[in-house]
């Protein structure tokens, strides 16, 4: 089931939505790409200024 409506279960009948068996579920994408934070696994992260600036959408 891919159609999406607006609301806020994106779909026009909720009940549709909770009797769809799991193999027929879409999940909808990701509004943003998530960082994987490889590169810190042998070079661990500075917090602070930078780590705010790099990996949070916080002003």
């Amino acid at each position: 089931m891919a159609r999406r409506d607006f609301g806020s279960f994106h779909a026009s009948n909720v009940q549709e939505l909770l009797e769809l068996p799991d193999e027929k579920y879409e999940a909808p994408h990701f509004p943003v790409d998530q960082p994987s934070f490889e590169e810190y696994k042998n070079n661990p992260p500075e917090f602070g200024k930078e780590m705010r600036k790099k990996h949070f959408l916080l002003e």
